[in-house]
């Protein structure tokens, strides 16, 4: 069997082909990597959106803190459990 330049040629080119194929999906910086990547982009997002909401949510709390003196007192009482000099505090559970 004799094998001619032209045959030869397809052959390693088809080989390439297959070689190409191979690493394209089964390497560590292939498809399956991008897969990977676009799911932990979608994730950052997620995340990022919900930082931002928090972020949102503690500048409108900062803005009332400075524009609203009762909100003050409300946090005071709250979350700090002060109270006037005259008042008494109750725990509740």
């Amino acid at each position: 069997m004799i094998l001619t330049k032209r045959s030869l040629l397809r052959f390693f080119f088809g080989a390439e082909i297959v070689i190409f194929i191979g690493i394209y999906l089964f390497s560590p910086h292939g498809i399956q990597k991008l897969f990977n990547l676009k799911k932990e982009v979608a994730l950052s997002g997620l995340k990022l959106s919900t930082l931002k909401g928090d972020v949102d949510n503690l500048k409108k709390q900062l803005k009332e803190w400075n524009e609203d003196s009762f909100y003050k007192e409300k946090v005071a009482r709250e979350q700090l459990y002060m109270a006037h000099s005259k008042e008494e505090v109750y725990f509740t559970q």
